[in-house]
Protein backbone atom coordinates (compact mmCIF):
# COMPACT_ATOMS: atom_id res chain seq x y z
CA UNK A 1 0.00 0.00 0.00
CA UNK A 2 3.08 2.47 0.61
CA UNK A 3 3.40 2.46 -3.31
CA UNK A 4 -0.13 3.38 -4.07
CA UNK A 5 0.21 6.26 -1.10
CA UNK A 6 3.65 7.94 -2.17
CA UNK A 7 1.80 7.42 -6.10
CA UNK A 8 -1.48 9.25 -5.02
CA UNK A 9 0.55 12.45 -2.90
CA UNK A 10 3.00 13.07 -6.19
CA UNK A 11 -0.50 12.82 -8.18
CA UNK A 12 -1.63 15.09 -5.39
CA UNK A 13 0.91 17.70 -5.25
CA UNK A 14 1.05 17.92 -8.88
CA UNK A 15 -2.59 18.71 -9.43
CA UNK A 16 -2.58 21.56 -6.71
CA UNK A 17 0.79 22.74 -8.09
CA UNK A 18 -1.69 23.00 -11.54
CA UNK A 19 -4.08 24.99 -9.60
CA UNK A 20 -1.83 27.17 -7.76
CA UNK A 21 -0.29 27.67 -11.37
CA UNK A 22 -4.11 28.64 -12.85
CA UNK A 23 -4.41 31.11 -9.62
CA UNK A 24 -1.57 32.72 -10.73
CA UNK A 25 -2.47 32.97 -14.29
CA UNK A 26 -5.76 34.14 -13.58
CA UNK A 27 -5.47 36.68 -10.37
CA UNK A 28 -1.51 38.09 -11.47
CA UNK A 29 -1.40 37.13 -15.16
CA UNK A 30 1.47 34.75 -14.75
CA UNK A 31 2.04 32.16 -17.25
CA UNK A 32 2.30 28.87 -16.40
CA UNK A 33 5.80 27.92 -15.79
CA UNK A 34 5.77 24.49 -18.24
CA UNK A 35 8.51 22.89 -18.23
CA UNK A 36 10.34 20.91 -21.43
CA UNK A 37 9.04 23.36 -23.92
CA UNK A 38 5.09 22.66 -23.89
CA UNK A 39 2.55 24.50 -23.87
CA UNK A 40 0.58 24.51 -20.71
CA UNK A 41 -1.41 27.87 -20.76
CA UNK A 42 -2.75 26.19 -24.22
CA UNK A 43 -3.73 22.90 -23.07
CA UNK A 44 -5.47 23.63 -19.93
CA UNK A 45 -7.00 26.90 -21.37
CA UNK A 46 -9.01 24.64 -23.87
CA UNK A 47 -12.00 22.93 -23.97
CA UNK A 48 -11.25 19.59 -23.12
CA UNK A 49 -10.10 21.02 -19.64
CA UNK A 50 -13.61 20.90 -17.89
CA UNK A 51 -16.23 18.57 -17.98
CA UNK A 52 -19.65 19.79 -17.24
CA UNK A 53 -17.90 22.93 -16.23
CA UNK A 54 -15.72 21.50 -13.89
CA UNK A 55 -11.70 21.90 -14.36
CA UNK A 56 -10.11 18.63 -14.63
CA UNK A 57 -7.56 19.46 -12.03
CA UNK A 58 -10.41 20.00 -9.91
CA UNK A 59 -11.59 16.18 -11.05
CA UNK A 60 -8.41 15.29 -9.90
CA UNK A 61 -8.22 16.69 -6.78
CA UNK A 62 -11.50 14.59 -5.97
CA UNK A 63 -10.16 11.46 -7.51
CA UNK A 64 -6.67 11.46 -5.31
CA UNK A 65 -8.63 12.47 -2.23
CA UNK A 66 -10.66 9.41 -3.07
CA UNK A 67 -7.83 6.88 -3.94
CA UNK A 68 -6.06 8.34 -0.42
CA UNK A 69 -9.50 6.99 1.65
CA UNK A 70 -10.46 3.88 0.10
CA UNK A 71 -6.52 2.95 0.39
CA UNK A 72 -6.83 3.84 3.73
CA UNK A 73 -10.05 1.85 4.78
CA UNK A 74 -8.44 -0.92 3.09
CA UNK A 75 -5.75 -0.76 5.16
CA UNK A 76 -7.76 -0.55 8.15
CA UNK A 77 -9.18 -3.48 10.37
CA UNK A 78 -12.72 -1.56 11.28
CA UNK A 79 -13.58 -1.97 7.92
CA UNK A 80 -12.49 -5.43 6.29
CA UNK A 81 -16.24 -6.75 6.53
CA UNK A 82 -16.36 -4.01 3.11
CA UNK A 83 -13.59 -4.10 1.66
CA UNK A 84 -14.66 -6.45 -1.18
CA UNK A 85 -16.70 -3.58 -2.14
CA UNK A 86 -14.07 -0.54 -1.58
CA UNK A 87 -11.84 -2.90 -4.00
CA UNK A 88 -14.12 -2.89 -6.40
CA UNK A 89 -15.10 0.87 -6.19
CA UNK A 90 -11.48 1.43 -6.29
CA UNK A 91 -10.46 -0.49 -9.06
CA UNK A 92 -13.55 1.10 -11.15
CA UNK A 93 -12.49 4.53 -9.70
CA UNK A 94 -8.64 3.90 -10.99
CA UNK A 95 -9.52 2.39 -14.09
CA UNK A 96 -11.70 5.08 -15.47
CA UNK A 97 -9.26 8.02 -14.11
CA UNK A 98 -6.35 5.91 -16.33
CA UNK A 99 -9.17 5.67 -19.69
CA UNK A 100 -9.55 9.67 -19.11
CA UNK A 101 -5.82 10.11 -18.99
CA UNK A 102 -5.09 8.34 -21.64
CA UNK A 103 -7.81 10.11 -23.85
CA UNK A 104 -6.52 13.47 -22.12
CA UNK A 105 -3.11 12.20 -23.99
CA UNK A 106 -4.61 11.87 -27.12
CA UNK A 107 -6.22 15.35 -27.23
CA UNK A 108 -2.33 16.53 -26.84
CA UNK A 109 -1.22 14.95 -29.08
CA UNK A 110 -3.37 13.76 -31.50
CA UNK A 111 -5.29 17.47 -31.43
CA UNK A 112 -4.18 20.50 -29.83
CA UNK A 113 -0.66 19.08 -31.00
CA UNK A 114 0.85 20.84 -28.06
CA UNK A 115 1.59 19.59 -24.20
CA UNK A 116 1.42 19.97 -20.59
CA UNK A 117 4.04 18.64 -18.99
CA UNK A 118 2.28 18.86 -15.81
CA UNK A 119 -0.44 16.96 -17.42
CA UNK A 120 1.68 14.49 -18.79
CA UNK A 121 2.93 13.58 -15.25
CA UNK A 122 -0.52 13.18 -13.84
CA UNK A 123 -1.43 10.91 -17.25
CA UNK A 124 2.17 9.05 -15.76
CA UNK A 125 1.07 8.92 -12.33
CA UNK A 126 -2.43 7.87 -12.94
CA UNK A 127 -1.60 4.75 -15.04
CA UNK A 128 1.09 3.95 -12.53
CA UNK A 129 -1.94 4.28 -9.89
CA UNK A 130 -4.18 2.04 -11.87
CA UNK A 131 -0.94 -0.44 -12.10
CA UNK A 132 0.09 -0.55 -8.64
CA UNK A 133 -3.75 -0.74 -7.89
CA UNK A 134 -4.25 -3.57 -9.74
CA UNK A 135 -1.28 -5.67 -9.11
CA UNK A 136 -1.25 -4.91 -5.21
CA UNK A 137 -4.26 -4.66 -4.09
Amino acid sequence: MTTIYILDILGMCNVLYLIWQHYQLNTHNKPMTCPLRGSCDAVTASKYNTIFGIQNEYLGTLFYITVFFCTYLLGNPTYIHLSESILLFLRITVAVATLFSIYLLYVQFGILKKVCTWCIISSILNIALCIAVFLLL
